[in-house]
C-alpha cells in the first residue's frame, strides 16, 4: 500500500534469484496507478506474475488474501518493502525438496536505505536445523516471529487454521501457525536469506496497541508453548516497564490516546502514570533527537533501535 518505490527496489532482488517454478502475487490495496505500473514493467523478467487491487482491508487480511490467490503447495507472504539476498531462493526450493511443513528464512536488519548492515537476528540457529513437530518448545525459540517474511509454508497448513481472536492484530499470523505443532517437520536456515529495512515500518502508530496489548495477548495465549518459552519471547505484562514505554514514544508508538485507551485504565500505579502522562506531553520527536545522540555516545552498538529513531526524527511532529 503506497510503497510503490520501495516495492520496485523488492522486486528486482526478486527476479534476480527466482526461475520458472515461481509465481509472483502482489495485492495492492493503494489504488493510485503507481504499483501497477511498477509491476507492469518487471512482467517481462518475472515468472508468472498475480496482480490484485482491492481496498485494504487491514494487514492480517491483506496478507491472507495474498496467500490464498497463489496456486502452488507452498506459499512466501514476502514484505513490500524488503530484499531478497542472493542464494535465498535456491535454498528455499533445496529445503522444500524435503516435503516439510515448511521453512523459516532467517534475516537481517537494515538501514531505511537498505545501505548498511545493523546485524542479523539474534535468535537464529548457528546451522541449518530441521526440527520434529514433538520439538515445537525448542523450534518456537528460533522459528517464531512477528515477521511474517521468514515463513515459506505448506499452503493446507495454513488453510487448516483460522487467525480467531487474533484477526486484524497485525500478528495474526503467529496464532495461525503456532497455535499448536506444525503438521510436519520444520527447517530452520541459519544464515540471512532477508535483509529487512529499519526505520520505515508504518507500524509506528500502531505500535503501543501491537507490542504492548496485542503481542503479548497471543503469545501467552499459545497453549502448547512453555511459560518459561513465552517469557523469553515477552514480559506477559510489558507496560510495566517504563523503559520500554519511552523507546515506543521516542519513535511514535506510544500517544495520548495510547495512554488513554490501553495504560490509564490498567491502574499502572503512581510511578508509571506519572512518568507517562510526562512522557506523551513531551513531543516525540524531541525524545527521538535526545535519545538518538545519546545512544550514538554511549551504546553505539543498538543499531536497530539507532535506525529506528533515526526514521522517527524525520517523520514525526
Amino acid at each position: 500500500m503506497n510503497r510503490s518505490e520501495a516495492i520496485d527496489e523488492t522486486l528486482a532482488t526478486i527476479a534476480s534469484e527466482v526461475d520458472d517454478r515461481a509465481e509472483i502475487v502482489i495485492v495492492d490495496g493503494s489504488g493510485d496507478g503507481k504499483t501497477e505500473q511498477v509491476v507492469d514493467r518487471w512482467r517481462p523478467k518475472l515468472p508468472r506474475v498475480r496482480y490484485k487491487q482491492c481496498p485494504p482491508s487491514g494487514l492480517d487480511r491483506d496478507y491472507a488474501t495474498a496467500v490464498a490467490l497463489g496456486s502452488g503447495r507452498y506459499r512466501w507472504p514476502f514484505t513490500d518493502d524488503d530484499w531478497m539476498l542472493p542464494g535465498t531462493y535456491d535454498r528455499v526450493i533445496a529445503g522444500l525438496a524435503q516435503r516439510p511443513a515448511g521453512v523459516i528464512v532467517n534475516f537481517e536488519f537494515r538501514d531505511h536505505q537498505m545501505r548498511e548492515r545493523l546485524c542479523s537476528r539474534s535468535n537464529a540457529p548457528d546451522s541449518d536445523q530441521w526440527f520434529e513437530p514433538s520439538e515445537f518448545d525448542q523450534f518456537v525459540g528460533y522459528g517464531l516471529s512477528a515477521y511474517i517474511g521468514s515463513l515459506v509454508i505448506d499452503y493446507d497448513w495454513w488453510q487448516a487454521r483460522e487467525p480467531g481472536t487474533f484477526d486484524q492484530t497485525d500478528v495474526a499470523h503467529v496464532w495461525r501457525l503456532f497455535q499448536s505443532p506444525p503438521p510436519g517437520r520444520m527447517l530452520v536456515l541459519a544464515k540471512p536469506g532477508i535483509a529487512v529495512r529499519v526505520g520505515v515500518s508504518s507500524w509506528s502508530p500502531q505500535a503501543y496497541r501491537i507490542w504492548i496489548e496485542d503481542w503479548p495477548r497471543l503469545i501467552w495465549s499459545l497453549p502448547e508453548v512453555s511459560d518459561a518459552m513465552k517469557a523469553r519471547i515477552t514480559p506477559r505484562e510489558p507496560w510495566r516497564s517504563i523503559a520500554r514505554l519511552l523507546r515506543l514514544r521516542a519513535v511514535g508508538g506510544f500517544s495520548r490516546e495510547d495512554y488513554e485507551r490501553w495504560l490509564r485504565p490498567k491502574g499502572p500505579g503512581w510511578r508509571i502514570d506519572l512518568v507517562s502522562r510526562m512522557m506523551i506531553r513531551m513531543p516525540a520527536r524531541w525524545l527521538a533527537s535526545l535519545l538518538y545522540y545519546y545512544l550514538r555516545l554511549f551504546r553505539p552498538s543498538q543499531k536497530v533501535y539507532l535506525a529506528e529513531l533515526a526514521g522517527a526524527r524525520f517523520v514525526l511532529h
